[in-house]
């Protein structure tokens, strides 16, 4: 009896350690790596997949198609808040973007949630180190607010970075989400590795877990004096011109989704800040960004309300 016992104890064993192998060693090939840690925290958590069976390529670079996949998932991006007469597709968007790819839907959530990329995108192509860091942490900073000292970290290649990803990049320093190089270097122009993309998403994950304050960063500023300009592009399509009055020149807007309901398009527009190491004089300035509807739908401006949500009438 205490052998059968014994016998039954250890195949018990056997099936319950085969049963966890899989979820410690979810790839064969990150073993070592110094992502391991993250890539297996990621994929508890659902969000990240191999690139074939039982690998993760760690080393290979990280694709448009995967990075915002990546994001769509972590950051559990979805259309709930929004209403549509048609549904959205990313070719829509995109012109590179087919709709029948598995990346597609992904495209669709981001756009509407503040990952948006070039109207000619490739989704094969791979993302660069300081455009990957753009998009990561202006999921972080929808999150809420939270305390950053504001210290700059200088790295020998900062001249190599564009201006509209220099933020982006010091906050993924200080918050310690990514590193240097030995020789000072952060790389900005090269392509992120898929073992790079997941250190980085699961440190700001798990800094985004902790988070508290609102659930949207409000703007220093809102755009007053709103007016909206339709000139006919083509026959079926027109062009619509949205301005506004900003404090200073530093200012500027940009449309961050438009509702369709009935025959009314209804565009909102967002205030982009300034680059807080420039300095501007504190004129008020007209600015203007323009969208291109459909002729069937009059388009009307949603005066956005913070706190709450801002719902098409």
């Amino acid at each position: 009896m205490m052998k059968k016992k014994s016998l039954l104890t250890a195949v018990l064993s056997l099936v319950l350690l085969l049963a966890i192998t899989p979820v410690l060693h979810a790839f064969s090939d990150v073993s070592g790596h110094k992502a391991e840690s993250h890539i297996l925290s990621l994929k508890e958590r659902g969000v990240i997949n191999g690139v074939s069976s039982g690998t993760f390529n760690p080393d290979s670079e990280l694709t448009y198609a995967q990075a915002v996949s990546l994001l769509d998932r972590a950051f559990e991006l979805d259309l709930s808040r929004f209403r549509f007469v048609k549904q959205p597709l990313a070719s829509d968007m995109y012109s590179n973007v087919a709709d029948d790819q598995w990346y597609s839907e992904a495209f669709v959530d981001g756009y509407y949630n503040g990952v948006e990329f070039a109207a000619d995108v490739d989704p094969n192509a791979s993302i660069s180190r300081q455009e990957f860091a753009s998009i990561l942490m202006d999921q972080v900073d929808r999150k809420g607010n939270y305390p950053l000292i504001m210290i700059y970290i200088d790295y020998i290649d900062a001249k190599e970075v564009e201006q509209d990803y220099s933020n982006a990049i010091q906050k993924l320093l200080i918050l310690n989400f990514a590193e240097l190089t030995e020789d000072h270097k952060f790389k900005p122009t090269e392509a992120v590795t898929r073992g790079e993309a997941a250190i980085w998403l699961d440190k700001a994950l798990i800094f985004a877990d902790t988070i508290k304050g609102n659930e949207e960063v409000q703007p220093s500023v809102l755009p007053s004096n709103v007016k909206l300009t339709t000139e006919a592009l083509t026959d079926t399509v027109n062009k619509v011109t949205i301005s506004a009055d900003v404090p200073h020149p530093g200012y500027g807007i940009k449309v961050t989704h438009i509702n369709f309901v009935d025959n009314i398009a209804y565009v909102d527009i967002e205030i982009v800040e300034p680059n807080p190491d420039m300095m501007y004089p504190q004129v008020i300035t007209n600015v203007s960004t323009s969208v291109y509807v459909d002729k069937q739908y009059k388009v009307e401006y949603v005066e956005k309300q913070y706190n709450s949500e801002a719902v098409a009438p």
